[in-house]
Formats: C-alpha cells, sequence, structure tokens
C-alpha cells in the first residue's frame, strides 16, 4: 500500500502531460510503482482462495468474519473523509460521498476497498474455480485473452474506452486473484537472478509504453497505467514472484498486524498527501516523490500502528478490569 502513496503523490504532474524533463521523471516514479494493486491482489487470492468453503456454514462464518471488516474500513475513510471536506469549508452538500454520489467524493480515492469487497463477496465462487485445475487454466486464458489483450488491442485502435473499461474492472481483478492463487501453488524454477532481470523488463516496459502512448497523442494516456495493460500484469506477476522465491515467513500475528497498518496507510495518506505538499512544497518531482511522500508514508503508518496499538491496549485493560471484577 506504500507504493499506491507513491503513485497518488505525483499524479499530478504526471497527469499535466507536457514533453519535459519533469514529466519524463514524474513518469518514472510512477511507472515504479505500478505492480501495488495487482500484486496486493495477487497476495490476497493466495491467502484466501486457499480456504476451505465447501458447504453454507463455511461460507456464512467466512462472511460474517471477513465483510464487517473490510466494510469498516469503507465507512472510516468515507467519514474521515466528508470530516476533512467539511472542514475545508467545501459548499458540497452534507451526505454527497458519503451515502449517494459516492464517487463525487472520498469514494473515487477508496474504490479498492469497493473492489475487496467485491472479491471477498465472489471467494467462494472463485474458490470452486481454482479445485479443478484444467478450469483454472481455462479461466487465466481467457481472462488474459479479454480482461489483457483485448483492452490493449482497443487502446492501439482508439476503441478503448474507460466506461467499458470500468464494466470489466472487477474480471481484471479477479484473474489477478485467480493468479494469485495459482502461482503460490506451483514450484518456480526459475533463479531470482533471472526473476530479478524480468522484473526489470517489465518495469522498463511500463516506463516506455506509457512514453510513447503519450507522446503519440500528445497528451495524458494513462493505459499503461492499468492493470489490463499486458506489461503492469507482467510487473505485477514477476514481483509476486521474486518474493515468493526469496520471502522468509514471519509469524502470521505480525503479517496481520503490518497489513492492517498499511490499510490505515491507504485510509489517511490521501487526506495528509496535500498538506505535505502545501508545507513541504513540491519542487519538482524527483523532490515530490521522495520528501512529501516519505513524510506521508511514515506519518500515516504510525497513525496506523498508533490506533491498533489503542485498541490492543483498549482490549488488555478491558481484560483486567473483567479479571480484577471476577476476584
Amino acid at each position: 500500500m506504500c507504493f499506491v502513496v507513491v503513485i497518488h503523490s505525483g499524479g499530478f504532474w504526471v497527469a499535466n502531460f507536457e514533453r519535459s524533463l519533469n514529466w519524463l521523471v514524474a513518469n518514472l516514479f510512477n511507472a515504479s510503482a505500478r505492480f501495488a494493486v495487482p500484486c496486493f491482489v495477487m497476495c490476497s487470492g493466495a491467502l484466501f482462495l486457499r480456504r476451505k468453503l465447501d458447504t453454507k456454514e463455511e461460507i456464512i462464518a467466512f462472511y460474517r468474519k471477513y465483510l464487517p471488516h473490510y466494510a469498516m474500513y469503507v465507512v472510516a475513510a468515507l467519514v474521515i473523509g466528508k470530516g476533512f471536506q467539511l472542514y475545508g469549508n467545501s459548499k458540497a452538500p452534507l451526505f454527497e460521498g458519503l451515502i449517494y454520489n459516492l464517487y463525487n467524493g472520498y469514494a473515487g480515492i477508496i474504490w479498492y476497498f469497493f473492489m475487496f469487497l467485491g472479491l471477498i463477496v465472489a471467494t467462494p465462487v472463485l474458490r470452486q474455480i481454482v479445485l479443478n485445475p484444467y478450469i483454472t487454466k481455462l479461466f487465466l486464458v481467457l481472462w488474459f485473452l479479454f480482461a489483457v489483450i483485448k483492452t490493449t488491442f482497443d487502446n492501439y485502435l482508439g476503441a478503448f474506452s474507460f466506461y467499458v473499461y470500468n464494466i470489466i474492472y472487477a474480471s481484471v481483478f479477479a484473474g489477478y486473484y485467480v493468479l494469485g492463487y495459482q502461482i503460490s501453488m506451483i514450484n518456480i524454477n526459475l533463479s531470482r537472478r533471472k526473476i530479478a532481470l524480468f522484473v526489470a523488463i517489465s518495469w522498463i516496459s511500463v516506463l516506455i509504453s506509457t512514453s510513447l502512448d503519450c507522446f503519440a497523442k500528445n497528451k495524458f494516456s494513462g493505459f499503461f497505467y492499468l492493470g489490463s495493460s499486458p506489461f503492469v500484469a507482467m510487473f505485477a506477476l514477476s514481483i509476486f514472484m521474486y518474493f515468493q522465491k526469496t520471502f522468509v515467513r514471519p509469524s502470521n500475528k505480525l503479517v496481520s498486524e503490518l497489513s492492517q497498518a498499511t490499510l490505515y496507510v491507504y485510509i489517511v495518506h490521501n487526506f495528509l498527501l496535500p498538506y505535505m505538499k502545501q508545507w513541504l512544497g513540491t519542487k519538482n518531482p524527483a523532490y515530490t516523490f521522495f520528501v512529501p511522500t516519505l513524510a506521508t508514508i511514515v506519518l500515516s503508518f504510525a497513525i496506523g500502528l498508533a490506533y491498533l496499538m489503542a485498541k490492543r491496549v483498549g482490549k488488555i485493560a478491558t481484560s483486567w478490569y473483567m479479571a480484577r471484577g471476577d476476584k
């Protein structure tokens, strides 16, 4: 999630296309983080699709555990976002962006949580797909052909539409979800050096393809930043394979705490980033990506950890008080 902060921190530099060194530097940094969301979805698929979800009771238990958990992030982000909006003396109606017309408010930024809630709902169905290796391969082939290759040809022919892309958005990330599980279940025979080379090639491909697309159209074109871009798919896949090959697994408890903290980074950073840019300045893309971005990540991570520690202290205090009452 920290790489998402990198994407958002210099987005204004990239979106304001111009034939300049500043734009090329901004594209360099932005392209380097484009693996973040697809790779996170792949990691989620590798974990959630391993769960046994064969009976009605197992599915209900799964939904009860995870749907409220991620729905809480959505509600928290919407409420906090509306608070910041009202603090800035916004003239927007009170409930706009909070209850209705969500994408005119902060929900446009936290689209990830809506998408992930959809994946949680679809997990029992996708679980049945991955149980059959032949159906899994067919699913991934069809996903690659229609969600990746076809959209790339549409972009080349000038027929690509973000409206249509939003319709197939669910299938794009459902493919990454299943792909993460499939890759996690096989033994990778490639060496880390070869995978690292694949990472570098795919990153350079994202960088060059975006640059050429923008220069050819003489305006910003973000197609090759999207999850449906073949180069982003290669980038996310190679990063996932590299960490699968080298990652030494820590305790599940530590992973859980860190993952929750990074989710709070995702929620909090959009409120902090404008202030960081205001306080620390945006002199050039390199400065923007390093100074305000790093400050935002550190502060967001600290807020997330502080919340988790406070919650843990509250549980300990409650347990102590209850134990004392029993005496």
